[in-house]
């Protein structure tokens, strides 16, 4: 039997990294990958000063408002969760070599403020994985896999990420598929500084950069990035389709 098309690994070039980002490797410490894992982990569960991640919010459970910050503090399911999410997406991005650690400096003290984890262009779908790299990498992934994963909203989620992604970049692209900001660091400009230098791995491959959101869409635009459609998500007899629904954006070759 075959293995899946995903472990063909594509050879991109990256440009210089500021001293302040760390590209993270299968050779980079553990104190490194768990301190990125803590902030992806955090940040898109949410506080009750800062929002959550809308969708994955919603797949996990009801809310009122899955796209505002939280009534209370997040719970150790919503946060088991999200770690494991965190991790899985972790492990099959630094896989590929897209995944890059935001610090608060440059010495030997500093600290993960934000991170960003991402697919280089390639035809091989990686952002969709073979049933071969996902039984591979799901023991990298930190706890059980949550119930929810298989449930109707995260199934709505998954067909309509893959509905956008198949209609708004269907030429080789670097794809965003987490971008996160530790809470206590939100609104202070690290979200920016990070995606400025995302934004110059397109630059540096020549390619456009692509990413889905619900909460950002004004960052993103603020950082040269386009909305191409938005897109409610409908799981069972449940619609989210706060601020008109899942936000495709583009940044576009500079």
């Amino acid at each position: 039997m075959g293995c899946c098309s995903s472990n063909i690994l594509p050879q991109v070039d990256l440009p210089d990294l500021p001293s302040n980002v760390k590209h993270l490797t299968v050779n980079s410490s553990q104190a490194l990958l768990d301190a990125v894992a803590d902030v992806a982990t955090r940040s898109f569960a949410g506080t009750k000063t800062t929002a959550p991640e809308g969708t994955l919010s919603w797949a996990f459970e009801v809310l009122d408002n899955p796209i505002g910050p939280l009534v209370e503090e997040p719970t150790e399911e919503r946060l088991a969760y999200f770690k494991w999410l965190s991790t899985f997406m972790m492990a099959t991005s630094i896989r590929h070599g897209g995944c890059f650690a935001l610090m608060d400096g440059d010495g030997e003290d500093a600290k993960v403020i934000a991170c960003a984890l991402n697919y280089p262009p390639n035809n091989k779908h990686l952002h969709a994985p073979g049933i071969c790299e996902i039984m591979s990498l799901m023991g990298k992934a930190e706890g059980p896999m949550p119930k929810c994963m298989e449930g109707k909203r995260m199934k709505a989620l998954e067909k309509v990420m893959a509905a956008s992604h198949k209609a708004h970049a269907k030429d080789p692209h670097w794809y965003v598929q987490m971008f996160a900001v530790a809470p206590e660091a939100q609104g202070k400009g690290h979200g920016g500084k990070l995606l400025q230098f995302i934004n110059s791995l397109g630059d540096k491959s020549g390619v456009p950069i692509y990413l889905e959101t619900i909460n950002s869409e004004a960052f993103y635009q603020k950082c040269g990035f386009e909305t191409q459609e938005k897109y409610p998500i409908t799981g069972g007899s449940d619609t989210l389709d706060a601020k008109g629904g899942l936000a495709a954006m583009v940044r576009k070759i500079k």
